[in-house]
Parts: structure tokens; C-alpha cells; sequence
């Protein structure tokens, strides 16, 4: 969405689609209301409808676009946070056994496609796998899985390697979302000690002055990519000691009044042709108004 011209674009992405499901399904958790409820529902609902079961496996077919682990991996997290009596939740423990499938053995790469050609293209390794690590470990919190002892560490032994080795800005959130929860349920110091490397590593790109982070990811930086860092950094809290505890909790709010700076709010509204539908966009950096739903959904 451009707010100042009011000219909006659309399209669907099956994984940003999910994505927003898992969102609103949270902001529904927290805040409650029908609004939320019902959009969260309808997401879901319609992404359920692409859902193709095959030789044991769950995917979303959408269009042409080539299934990936990303949208189911959303999607059970959005599955999760719906009630304990919602019949939509029977389709976690299927697409969780997808995604332990997914992890190869005997080296824990994740396949991060549904394809018969070369299934996972360097670029998705930086993103898709933490994401279904995630799920993995949500699925598990909440009994609908059962831990794959063997694929859960050769995978988090290769996903290690790979961010000591070939580090990327794209891998962080993810990956500290991930380890942190694994961290929570199986209480294995690993996890949590490379939440911290993560952590402390990345709080090394944060400015001083404006808190927003640096990085090579996006070319206008500073801009909406500190919702992401931000994303990890509040996952890393629950797992940090006093002394960490008090650092990452003062990155996340000097990152967050950085943030403020790109969400459009009341005060901007004179400047603005249609605020009513502006409002609650994070732009896409300081000098750069575009509005992306994922941009939102990330900072929410």
C-alpha cells in the first residue's frame, strides 16, 4: 500500500498468508474481540481449503506457487492458538509429522520444498528452516507432537554450523524464536547458549542513537527490518540471565521507539489521503512510505 497516492496492490502469498493467520490468531489471544477471532478464523479457513494431503504429507497447493514448509508451518502455529474444542486443530499432529520428514537424515537439513527438483535453494535455508523448528517445538509444548530426538539435534547441530559459518541477517528471528522454545521445553543449556550467541551478535548491528538495527538484509536500512530482529530479541528474554535479561529488554525498547518513528498513527493523519486505512502501517523505512501486510504483521 502506497499511503500518500492511497493506491493499494494485491496478491497472495501462500507463506505471508499464513503468516498473518499465526498474527491475528496471537492478537486475538491477547486481546480478545470478534474482529480478530473472525479474521483469524478466515485466514485459516481458507488456507485449509488448499490444503492437499499426499503420500502422507500435508501441503498448501495455491496457484502455481510451489508448496514449501513456510505456509505449514504458519499455519500450525496458527492452528495452535485456537481452542482446545476447535475441530481445525486435528490437522496439527498431521502437518507436524510433515515437517519431521522434512528434516533429512543423517545431516538435518530441512527440504524446504515439495518438489521432485532440487528442494532447498540456498536463499529459503536463511528463512524456512527456523520456522519449522518453531512449529516443531510449539507442536511439542502443547502434546500434538512428539519429539524426534535424532532429527531435532542434527538438525540443530547443522542450523548452528550454518549460522557460524554462513551467517545471514534473514536467519535471526527465526532461529532465535526457535532455539528459545526448544530451550523452554527440553531445558538443554545448548539451545539456550546459542540463543545467546545469536543474540549477542546481532545487538552488535543495534545504534546507539536511533536503536534501529543495521544490517546488510535490507537495502534502505534502517527500516521495517528491526520488527524482525525485534521478534527475536523478545524471544530471547525468557531464556536469559539477569545480566542479559536487562541488555535484550533494553534493546527491544529502544528498538521499538524506532519503530514508532515508521508506524502511522493519529498524528500523521493530516498529511495522509485516506487515514482510516493507513493507520497501524509500518512504512518501509524512514524516507520510504510503502506499507507491506508482512511488514505490519512483524512489528504487531
Amino acid at each position: 500500500y502506497q499511503p500518500f497516492q492511497n493506491r493499494l496492490y494485491e496478491y497472495v502469498e501462500p507463506a505471508r498468508l499464513a503468516h498473518g493467520a499465526w498474527v491475528l490468531a496471537r492478537a486475538h489471544k491477547i486481546f480478545g474481540g470478534d474482529d480478530l477471532q473472525k479474521a483469524a478464523g478466515s485466514v485459516i479457513d481458507y488456507l485449509l481449503r488448499h490444503a492437499v494431503r499426499e503420500e502422507g504429507q500435508i501441503r498448501i497447493q495455491h496457484g502455481d506457487e510451489t508448496p514449501s514448509v513456510a505456509e505449514i508451518s504458519f499455519l500450525l502455529l496458527a492452528l495452535t492458538h485456537l481452542p482446545e474444542d476447535d475441530s481445525r486443530r486435528s490437522f496439527i499432529k498431521d502437518i507436524a509429522s510433515t515437517l519431521w520428514r522434512c528434516i533429512e537424515l543423517p545431516h538435518g537439513r530441512i527440504a524446504t520444498h515439495f518438489t521432485a527438483e532440487d528442494p532447498s535453494p540456498h536463499v529459503f535455508q536463511d528463512y524456512f528452516p527456523g520456522q519449522v523448528l518453531l512449529a516443531l517445538a510449539v507442536a511439542c509444548e502443547q502434546n500434538a507432537s512428539e519429539i524426534d530426538e535424532e532429527r531435532l539435534h542434527r538438525s540443530f547441530k547443522y542450523y548452528r554450523h550454518r549460522f557460524r559459518y554462513k551467517r545471514h541477517f534473514g536467519q535471526v528471528t527465526w532461529l532465535l524464536q526457535a532455539f528459545s522454545k526448544w530451550s523452554q521445553i527440553t531445558r538443554q543449556r545448548d539451545f539456550a547458549d546459542m540463543v545467546f550467541e545469536i543474540a549477542d551478535w546481532l545487538l552488535g548491528y543495534q545504534q546507539d542513537k536511533t536503536g534501529a538495527f543495521i544490517n546488510d538484509h535490507q537495502a534502505d536500512t534502517p527500516g521495517y527490518t528491526t520488527a524482525l530482529y525485534l521478534e527475536g530479541i523478545a524471544a530471547a528474554l525468557p531464556v536469559a540471565d539477569d545480566h542479559r535479561y536487562r541488555r535484550y529488554l533494553s534493546s527491544f525498547v529502544r528498538g521499538f521507539m524506532f519503530l514508532d518513528r515508521l508506524i502511522i498513527q493519529e498524528r500523521d493523519e493530516a498529511m495522509l489521503p485516506n487515514p482510516d486505512f493507513a493507520l497501524g502501517g509500518l512504512r518501509q523505512g524512514i524516507h520510504y512510505s510503502e506499507i507491506r501486510t508482512d511488514f505490519v504483521q512483524h512489528s504487531l
